[in-house]
């Protein structure tokens, strides 16, 4: 949660602050104004939405589902078209 802190605060600063240069004007009032990010609670629909909502250990173990389901999936064809031939002596 110290991230969202970190990243609610650089939203709030005006334009200057936050690129880390010098005001050219004299002092004004400063307009801050509100970056919309999207949200973790609210889905963007789809597969995307679905992944976004899972927690980052999820996202792992998914990430690691689909690269071993896809090295399998290789290895099969391989195996299948004759290029790779297991457990040959």
């Amino acid at each position: 949660m110290q991230e969202d802190d970190w990243l609610d605060r650089m939203q709030w600063l005006p334009d200057f602050e936050a690129e880390g240069k010098e005001p050219t004007e004299g002092p004004k009032k400063v307009r801050r104004k509100r970056l919309r990010r999207p949200s973790s609670r609210t889905s963007s629909g789809g597969l995307a939405g679905l992944i976004g909502m899972l927690s980052p250990w999820q996202r792992f173990v998914l990430a690691l589902l689909l690269f071993l389901n896809v090295a399998l999936l290789g290895c099969m064809c391989l195996v299948m078209t004759g290029r790779a031939v297991p457990f040959s002596p």
